[in-house]
């Protein structure tokens, strides 16, 4: 699905960049988009309150 998603924005031609968020401990996410091309671009700290605890989020980037 996500390849599906990269070759329709490239095919469209004016898509230059596929954003994203991902929980940080996420880890098997983060690795799935990094395969992907997706690079970090930056953090979102304490970003959200779940279960009593707060989880960062990572944004993620593929520059087309």
């Amino acid at each position: 699905m996500v390849q599906r998603a990269i070759d329709w924005a490239k095919n469209a031609g004016i898509v230059k960049r596929i954003e994203l968020e991902v929980y940080t401990p996420n880890k098997p996410a983060i690795h799935l988009y990094e395969k992907f091309g997706f690079e970090a671009e930056g953090c979102k700290r304490r970003y959200i309150h779940q279960r009593g605890e707060y989880f960062d989020v990572l944004i993620m980037a593929l520059l087309l």
